[in-house]
């Protein structure tokens, strides 16, 4: 039996996407994007999966976070956040956590 596609069954479904491997391999930086059901806005964050173990973790606090990548030695990551629509600016963050700062404007 089928059942249709509701926009609410839409709205709250989660992808995964841009992934990127540390240089080490031991870690995957990844983008969660999903729709606020209250704003019915798009919103994504960059998670982080430790491969060791298979913890993963929100890594940014953002509304909009997203194409991780790391740095050529590890240490750093690169990411792009859009703090309002259709302006995005590059971001930077170490790898091991902190804080995050503005690279561009």
């Amino acid at each position: 039996m089928s059942h249709p596609i509701l926009p609410d069954v839409v709205r709250r479904l989660k992808s995964v996407g841009d992934p990127a491997l540390s240089s080490d391999g031991d870690r995957l930086a990844y983008t969660l994007s999903w729709v606020d059901q209250e704003q019915l806005d798009g919103r994504s964050r960059i998670m982080m999966l430790e491969l060791g173990s298979g913890d993963t973790h929100q890594f940014t606090q953002g509304a909009r976070d997203s194409a991780p990548r790391f740095s050529p030695d590890g240490h750093t990551l690169a990411f792009l956040r859009a703090e309002s629509p259709g302006r995005r600016q590059i971001w930077l963050m170490p790898a091991n956590g902190g804080e995050a700062q503005a690279l561009t404007d």
